[in-house]
């Protein structure tokens, strides 16, 4: 699984810089957003929602799913986002950087943010219990990758005011004859750049491109 560290070091300092005033945020159950959530909180569960399926096809191509279907139990998509001015609350976020890591790197980015052993003791254990539940429904040919999502209020758009940064935790369900469907060689192409001009075009995959 090919994995990138080199943003893991470039990333870490800068959030925690940013991180440290506020009192972590993480919203790794998906709720419904009602407008009375933090702002950051609240434009990310909205982007998330619009493009679920380029996330969607970002796990299958970044994760190389189609040849190591094994790459699930292995590491995650992580997206290091920052706010973009754009007047669909939907689209304000844009995409920093963006790489596969390892779950051990992950555990590293989170102690970066003393929030390691809450998705030790709690996000993990349900997340494992999920992917059973759906395997078992699927008689074995469904599961779910992970998606970490790190938004901190920096860049040319910062939000006005004191906004603290916020954490998504957004597994995507993917099943194995979806992924057989979809034509690609191994490790096919730029997928970080191509989810990176998705979303600063605004042109999401829709929901039939979920093959």
């Amino acid at each position: 699984m090919k994995t990138d560290t080199k943003t893991l070091q470039q990333m870490c300092p800068v959030l925690r810089n940013n991180w440290k005033r506020h009192k972590p945020i993480c919203d790794h159950n998906v709720e419904e957003a009602d407008g009375k959530e933090p702002t950051l909180q609240r434009h990310l569960w909205h982007w998330v929602a619009r493009f679920d399926t380029s996330l969607l096809h970002a796990c299958i191509r970044g994760l190389n799913l189609k040849y190591e279907w094994e790459n699930l139990d292995e590491g995650a998509v992580v997206l290091f986002m920052e706010p973009r001015s754009h007047p669909n609350v939907a689209c304000r976020w844009r995409i920093q950087h963006a790489g596969i890591f390892r779950n051990e790197d992950i555990l590293q980015i989170l102690a970066e943010f003393k929030m390691a052993e809450q998705f030790r003791e709690q996000v993990y254990p349900m997340h494992a219990r999920e992917r059973m539940r759906l395997q078992k429904s699927s008689g074995g040919d469904a599961d779910y990758a992970k998606i970490l999502i790190i938004a901190g209020n920096v860049g040319a758009d910062r939000v006005e005011g004191n906004h603290p940064p916020t954490l998504r935790w957004t597994p995507t369900d993917v099943s194995k004859g979806m992924v057989a469907r979809i034509p690609m060689e191994r490790y096919e192409g730029d997928w970080v750049q191509d989810l990176k001009d998705q979303v600063e075009r605004d042109c999401p995959l829709n929901v039939a491109q979920r093959l």
